[in-house]
């Protein structure tokens, strides 16, 4: 299941189209998985792969990408710039629960 998800910031009005280039980085990451049968090693595999992805939010912060297993997080630290805080904007994949 792919989430997609931003806390409350006081600078709404970039959100939509940030949500957007979060998303286009998470699509790359899920048609790497399909191409290749793993998920990308790190963020530069991605834009190897694919270097229309997006690299850096309206802000200027980097797209920073985590895997783990079959699941992967891409992340902005947001208008603030700082990880962990309530504006980060993140899609996650979560892999389904087992049968």
């Amino acid at each position: 299941m792919l989430l997609l998800g931003c806390e409350q910031t006081s600078d709404t009005s970039e959100m939509p189209e940030q949500a957007q280039r979060v998303t286009r980085v998470a699509y790359v990451v899920l048609l790497f998985r399909k191409e290749h049968g793993r998920l990308p090693e790190s963020m530069d595999e991605i834009l190897e792969y694919d270097d229309s992805t997006p690299r850096i939010d309206h802000w200027g912060n980097e797209f920073q990408y985590e895997f783990e297993g079959d699941e992967f997080t891409v992340y902005s630290a947001g208008p603030d710039k700082q990880v962990g805080t309530e504006d980060d904007l993140r899609a996650e994949l979560e892999s389904p629960p087992s049968e």
